[in-house]
């Protein structure tokens, strides 16, 4: 009897070590991370105002990102544009009538996001056009 319950009590004591052992070696892998690209290859902003007060305001990229246009009059902001952009070259022109007597400016802002996460911003600035 005493030999049985030291054979049973030995072999739980194995399977019990050859669990804990093989436990770690089937534990989860940690995630791959992937990197993210985080640049933009070209931004550009331009602003033009016609003598009849239609400013036209330029934004261009290479880039899939989304562009935020804002025509700014003495430094405040009185348009925006959000335009979704593509992959390759991407040239953007939305217009809008201003009045006389002010200085204007285009700041284009280019955001890159990955599945619905924000990554990164970069700013480009017009000239600044006095009217």
């Amino acid at each position: 009897m005493k030999k049985s319950i030291c054979r049973a009590f030995a072999i739980a004591f194995a399977v019990s070590i050859m669990l804990t052992t093989v436990i770690p070696a089937s534990a989860a892998q940690p995630p791959v991370i992937m990197p993210a690209y985080v640049g933009i290859t070209d931004l550009f902003s331009g602003l033009t105002i016609s003598s009849n007060g239609k400013a036209s305001c330029k934004a261009t990229t290479y880039n899939n990102v989304t562009l935020t246009i804002a025509l700014k009059q003495d430094g405040s902001t009185i348009k925006s544009w959000n335009v979704v952009t593509t992959d390759g070259f991407n040239s953007v022109e939305k217009n809008y009538f201003v009045t006389s007597g002010h200085s204007y400016q285009v700041v284009v802002t280019a955001t890159i996001s990955a599945s619905g996460s924000y990554i990164n911003s970069y700013n480009a600035y017009s000239t600044t056009v006095k009217y």
